[in-house]
């Protein structure tokens, strides 16, 4: 039975907790709404001592859950659980570095995932989220064909530090209610052209560190409802295409630690300036 000194409790911290081999019954705890666990790191196993009793577990309320840095977790069962199925209000769910677990079965109401090591392959249950957080996976793909062409409501797509991601086959055209799109760390990007053309309904796009770039697509002249383009670290990024004349919906262009591309954005005098100049609100640092 859970202490009646945290009935009350919204939100929950467990972190390092080393001694720690199973987790507590926090899913009997009905007004519990945000939960990270960090660093259990000798938690081998997830199951129904983690959701609670048969009349008041199963985590009614909870919206978040973060759970990272459990080396040691290799089993997350027992979402079918008492005859219906936990987390029935979980809306966000995050799940990093924890290397040895595989498999994991979500609840159909998560709309906002944050996984990595190629996770996303091992979803039992693939869904359509709205927004999808990818990082730390060293595969060529984090998805299977089919998984990202059951995305047609995803609206956020973040992938950070995939550097054998091949973004030829990622199925980005399959994306058509994409918002926004933020790669980070990616050596691969340069070989996206034919993809991005398809993100008609992009309105933000922000490149970070994705060396090996030297210019955006032509295809981009096709993101008509582009607002926002960040270009950031990307040391090899030459030139603008003047594709982007035709883009009357960008509001905001921001260039950073791209140096080649800064002297030709300068205004008025560079070789780019008049590609960009009908943008109302552009930022360049010039470093050096």
């Amino acid at each position: 039975m859970m202490d009646a000194t945290l009935i009350e409790l919204v939100e929950i911290k467990l972190t390092r907790c080393w001694r720690c081999n199973y987790l507590p019954p926090l899913g009997e705890l009905p007004f519990l709404k945000y939960l990270r666990i960090d660093g259990l790191k000798n938690v081998e196993y997830i199951g129904n001592e983690f959701y609670g009793n048969e009349v008041s577990g199963g985590f009614p309320s909870l919206k978040e859950l973060h759970v990272r840095n459990m080396e040691k977790l290799k089993t997350w069962s027992g979402l079918e659980w008492k005859g219906e199925r936990v987390f029935p209000s979980l809306v966000q769910l995050g799940i990093l570095y924890c290397p040895m677990l595989t498999t994991v079965e979500f609840s159909p109401c998560i709309k906002d995932l944050n996984v990595d090591q190629g996770m996303m392959q091992s979803l039992k249950n693939p869904k359509s989220f709205e927004s999808m957080h990818q990082q730390n996976c060293n595969q060529s793909s984090f998805a299977h064909e089919d998984q990202i062409r059951s995305q047609s409501s995803l609206q956020m797509l973040i992938i950070k530090y995939c550097d054998k991601l091949t973004f030829s086959g990622l199925g980005l055209r399959y994306l058509s209610s994409l918002k926004t799109l933020i790669i980070d760390g990616s050596n691969e990007f340069s070989h996206v052209t034919h993809e991005l053309s398809f993100l008609t309904s992009l309105e933000k796009l922000r490149l970070n560190q994705c060396h090996g770039l030297k210019s955006l697509p032509e295809g981009i002249r096709n993101l008509t409802s582009l607002r926002h383009l960040s270009i950031r670290d990307c040391p090899e990024m030459a030139s603008l295409p003047r594709e982007l004349q035709r883009l009357s919906a960008l509001q905001v262009l921001y260039i950073d630690g791209c140096p080649t591309l800064e002297i030709r954005c300068t205004k008025d005098t560079g070789d780019d300036w008049d590609k960009i100049q009908h943008i109302p609100h552009i930022s360049i640092s010039i470093n050096g």
